[in-house]
C-alpha cells in the first residue's frame, strides 16, 4: 500500500481538523493512527477513504489520486472496505443480505455469485448459525464481524477500520481483534484507528501520531512506541500505557 500526502487542509465551519498534512508511505500493509481524541484521527481516515472530500492539498492512494468530485470519490470508493465503530448494518436485513445487497447493486454481481461469497466468509468467521439473523438479534462482536465480512467481500485493495472495538465489550473485543488479526497475517491491506494500544503496536508496521490537526510522529511501531523523540507522544503514551 502506498499513500502520499502534500499540504492537505480540512475544515469544518471555522474548526480547522488537518492542517497542511504531508507524508509518504511505501510498501505498508498496516497502517496505525493514533493520539488524542479530537485531534484528527478519524477525519484523516475518511479522507483516505474517499467519504469527504478535502479543501486543499493533494492526497494519492495507491496510485488513485483523489479529488473533490463526489462521482469521481464514489467510483473510488468501491476499492475500498470500510468498518465502523457503529457497525453500520442494515437493520431490517438478515446478515447473509447485508453482504449480498452491496455486491448486487455496487459490484454489479449475480444474486447466486454474491450468495455464495456470503456464505464462505459467515462460515470462515463462524457465522454461519446467524445467517438469518438480522442485526438487533446479534452481539455487537457479531455484527461487527458481518460488518467485517461484509468489507472483505468485495475484494477491497485495503480495509479502513475506524475504532471497530470502541463499542464492544471486552469478550467481543478479543474476537474482533482476533478476525482483523488474521486478516493482517493473510497480507490483507489495513488502515486502522484505534485506542487498543497494545493491539496497534502488535499489529501495525507503520504508525502516525496526530494531534490538534498534524502529524506529530511517524514510522515503524518499534520506534514511534518505544522510542518516541516528541515529548507530547512520550507524555501520551506514559499515560495511557501505564497500566
Amino acid at each position: 500500500m502506498q499513500i502520499e500526502i502534500k499540504n492537505l487542509n480540512k475544515s469544518f465551519g471555522d474548526h480547522h481538523v488537518l492542517r497542511n498534512i504531508s507524508l509518504t508511505i511505501e510498501n505498508s500493509h498496516a497502517l496505525v493512527i493514533v493520539g488524542p481524541s479530537g485531534g484528527g484521527k478519524t477525519t484523516l481516515l475518511r479522507l483516505i477513504a474517499g467519504l469527504e472530500p478535502f479543501d486543499s492539498g493533494y492526497l494519492n492512494v495507491n496510485g488513485h489520486v483523489l479529488d473533490t468530485e463526489e462521482e469521481h470519490l464514489r467510483q473510488y470508493r468501491k476499492h475500498v472496505g470500510m468498518v465502523f465503530q457503529a457497525y453500520n448494518l442494515f437493520p431490517h436485513l438478515t446478515a447473509l443480505e447485508n453482504i449480498t445487497l452491496p455486491l448486487q447493486k455496487v459490484h454489479g454481481q449475480e444474486p447466486e455469485v454474491a450468495r455464495e461469497t456470503a456464505m464462505r466468509l459467515l462460515e470462515r468467521f463462524q457465522l454461519e448459525p446467524h445467517v438469518h439473523k438480522k442485526p438487533a438479534q446479534l452481539s455487537g462482536g457479531q455484527q461487527q464481524r458481518i460488518a467485517l465480512s461484509r468489507a472483505i467481500a468485495i475484494a477491497p485493495e485495503f480495509l479502513i477500520l475506524d475504532e471497530p472495538t470502541s463499542a464492544l465489550d471486552p469478550e467481543f473485543t478479543a474476537e474482533v481483534l482476533d478476525m482483523i488479526e488474521e486478516l493482517r497475517e493473510e497480507d490483507k491491506h489495513l488502515i486502522l484507528v484505534t485506542h487498543e494500544m497494545g493491539f496497534a503496536r502488535h499489529v501495525s508496521d507503520y504508525v502516525l501520531f496526530i494531534d490538534e490537526g498534524i502529524i506529530i510522529e511517524s514510522g515503524p511501531p518499534k520506534v514511534v512506541f518505544e522510542n518516541p523523540q516528541h515529548d507530547k507522544v512520550k507524555k501520551f503514551f506514559d499515560r495511557v500505557l501505564k497500566y
